[in-house]
């Protein structure tokens, strides 16, 4: 049975799986892991599907096959039976969601020609009742196929699709937040590694403190890293220096400066004073406004 897919919120949401969705899109935010959304998401599914059990395979459309499983309560040979299917027919109603880019269900997967390539897996591990749903990008490619499956025969019912529409969403939306997060992990590996192999001194500060300090850095003030984070980035700023750092480094992270290119003393831990030439320019890290200084001595 195929039945075809929409792509919106549907009806009212009750309290509970409200909560849910608000500390799964607050997982996504903070950049949880995927495997762990995914958990959490499948978990959700669980509980508003009474007695079923929930599987996210993710796609890799290009090569048209379902490559991984997440599902932390169903058995682990069956879901590694499952992965890296293909689209269509060999990969049972999961392939066929996907290729079709349509809900594929089956009240009884070894009486349903849909399911055949899958049917006897699912049935090993207890499972007879089947429902797949696509989840569909912004390009309608599919990104991955949802399903709920079932222990006795099952009709599927219009509430579980809605409730699978939900969870498609948010599935959607872990996926986003993941390449999201990944281009940040990888932008903050490229700062690290570019301004590490500076042999001038160089910090990222975010509001008012060091978020990234370099070896070099180190090594001009004689504190480490961890000492210059512990207090306000200016702290560290001979007094008579202090409010036109704090005005430049503000002002650079605001917008309201496009660059500054400024001298200041910095404090030592010898006791000393040293003068610094910094230039300090806007950049984003951990997608936030920051500014990049790099000085000279």
């Amino acid at each position: 049975m195929i039945y075809a897919a929409q792509d919106d919120w549907g009806d009212d949401i009750g309290s509970e799986a409200m909560g849910d969705m608000v500390r799964l899109l607050e997982s996504m935010l903070n950049g949880v892991e995927l495997d762990l959304v995914l958990d959490g998401i499948v978990s959700m599914a669980e509980r508003q599907a009474k007695g079923a059990r929930c599987l996210i395979s993710l796609a890799d459309p290009l090569a048209k096959r379902l490559r991984l499983s997440r599902s932390p309560h169903l058995p682990l040979e069956m879901i590694l039976e499952l992965e890296d299917l293909p689209f269509g027919e060999a990969g049972g109603g999961f392939g066929l969601a996907a290729e079709r880019g349509q809900v594929v269900a089956a009240s009884e997967v070894l009486n349903d020609p849909n399911w055949k390539a899958v049917a006897d897996t699912l049935a090993a591990a207890g499972l007879h009742g089947a429902l797949a749903y696509p989840v569909l990008g912004p390009a309608k490619e599919v990104q991955a196929v949802v399903s709920l499956l079932f222990r006795d025969a099952h009709v599927a019912r219009s509430t579980e699709q809605i409730m699978l529409r939900r969870v498609a969403k948010l599935v959607n939306l872990a996926i986003q937040s993941e390449n999201k997060f990944r281009h940040l992990r990888e932008s903050e590996l490229l700062y690290r590694t570019v301004v590490e192999s500076l042999e001038v001194p160089a910090f990222i500060i975010r509001g008012d403190r060091f978020c990234y300090v370099n070896p070099a850095m180190e090594a001009l003030t004689g504190y480490t890293a961890g000492e210059l984070q512990e207090h306000v980035a200016w702290d560290w700023i001979e007094a008579r220096d202090r409010q036109r750092a704090r005005e430049d480094l503000i002002g650079v992270q605001r917008g309201e400066l496009p660059h500054v290119h400024q001298a200041y003393h910095f404090h030592t831990k010898q006791g000393e004073d040293v003068w610094v030439h910094l230039q300090i320019r806007p950049v984003r890290f951990h997608n936030a406004p920051a500014a990049l200084a790099i000085g000279t001595v």
